[in-house]
C-alpha cells in the first residue's frame, strides 16, 4: 500500500494517524473521567498518578493532532466516494475540520485549566463537542457501511 493518499484511496501513513488517534482518544476519555470523579492525584500505589497520565495521553492526542496536520497539508486526498451526495460531503468536510480544531482544543484547554486556572466548563464543552462531531463522523460511515452497504469503512481499513 502507497505511503500516500490518491487515487487509489487514503495511503497507509493517513490510515496509521488516523487510528492511532482513535485509539488515544479510546484510552484517554475513560482516564479523564476516572480522573474527574475520584482524586486528581490518585496513582493506585504505583509511581505515575492518574493526572499524569491523563496529561501524558493529552499531549500525545496533540502531537497526533500536529502530526495529522502536517502530513495534510503536504500530501493529498483522495477523490471523494463517488456515492456521496454534494450534501454530505459539504457536511464531513466542515466536520473533519471540526474534529482536527478539537484536538488541538481539547488538549489545550485541559493544560490551560491545570496550569493557568482555566474554566474546567471549557474543557469539558469541548470535548462534548468533539463527541457529537464523532457522532456525525460514524453516522455517516455507518450510514454508507451499514445501511447503503457501500463499503464504507473499507476507505479507511
Amino acid at each position: 500500500m502507497p505511503l500516500r493518499s490518491g487515487s487509489h484511496g487514503y495511503g497507509s501513513v493517513a490510515k496509521v494517524l488516523h487510528w492511532l488517534t482513535v485509539a488515544a482518544i479510546v484510552i484517554q476519555f475513560p482516564i479523564g473521567y476516572l480522573l474527574h470523579h475520584r482524586d486528581s492525584q490518585a496513582s493506585d500505589g504505583g509511581p505515575v498518578s492518574l493526572q499524569g497520565v491523563h496529561v501524558a495521553m493529552g499531549l500525545t492526542i496533540f502531537t497526533l493532532a500536529l502530526t495529522r496536520t502536517l502530513w495534510r497539508v503536504t500530501s493529498t486526498l483522495p477523490p471523494w466516494a463517488e456515492y456521496l451526495s454534494a450534501a454530505e460531503r459539504k457536511v464531513e468536510s466542515i466536520n473533519e475540520k471540526v474534529l482536527l480544531t478539537l484536538l488541538f482544543v481539547i488538549p489545550g484547554s485541559g493544560l490551560l485549566f491545570l496550569l493557568a486556572d482555566a474554566p474546567f466548563a471549557l474543557h469539558v464543552g469541548a470535548q462534548l463537542a468533539f463527541l457529537c462531531a464523532v457522532a456525525v463522523h460514524v453516522g455517516l460511515v455507518l450510514r454508507h457501511t451499514v445501511v447503503r452497504r457501500n463499503r464504507n469503512l473499507s476507505r479507511m481499513l
